[in-house]
Parts: C-alpha cells; structure tokens; sequence
C-alpha cells in the first residue's frame, strides 16, 4: 500500500508539473498531448480521489465521502479548462471534438 501511494504520488506530481509548464509556456500541441494522456490522468486521479479514506479514522467518514466528492471531478475539470483554452482547429482528429 505504501508503495503504491508513493509511486502514484510521484508519477503525479511529475504529470502536474508537465501541465503547468507546458501551460505556462503555451505549448500549442499541449491539448493533443493531454487528449492522448487523459484515460491515465482519469485512473490515476479516481485512485487519489481515494485518498481521504485513508485517514477516515482521523477525519471521520462523512469529511473523508466530502472530499472524495470533491476529488471526482479534478480531471474533468482539468479536460475542460484545457479544451476552452485550447480550441480545437479544424480538420484535426481529436476525439470528443
């Protein structure tokens, strides 16, 4: 288990930082690159979403279903914000265009 936690935090906190600064950067291609990685974002991310019942015994479990809630929704929001800042261009293959 702490293996786990440990490997996916890191791949993570790798990933967040190639998306901010290829945000930052105003990396054109950057929509096409999160489109193809999204199924790995959205697994990786419904795992942490997890996390809080990891210290339910701490928080309670009514706080730990609360911000598991609120965790759902990161990468979607994540694939909205990229889709409104980047709009797709014509004549490009993108699924879910």
């Amino acid at each position: 288990m702490v293996v786990t936690v440990i490997v996916t935090g890191g791949v993570g906190i790798v990933l967040r930082c190639y998306l901010l600064s290829a945000i930052g950067f105003d990396y054109g291609r950057l929509r096409q690159n999160f489109e193809r990685l999204f199924l790995p974002i959205l697994v990786l991310d419904q795992l942490w979403a997890l996390s809080p019942f990891l210290m339910a015994s701490s928080i309670g479990f009514g706080a730990a279903f609360a911000s598991t809630a609120a965790l759902l929704y990161v990468p979607f929001s994540e694939r909205t914000l990229l889709r409104m800042a980047y709009p797709a261009k014509p004549g490009n293959n993108l699924p879910g265009t």
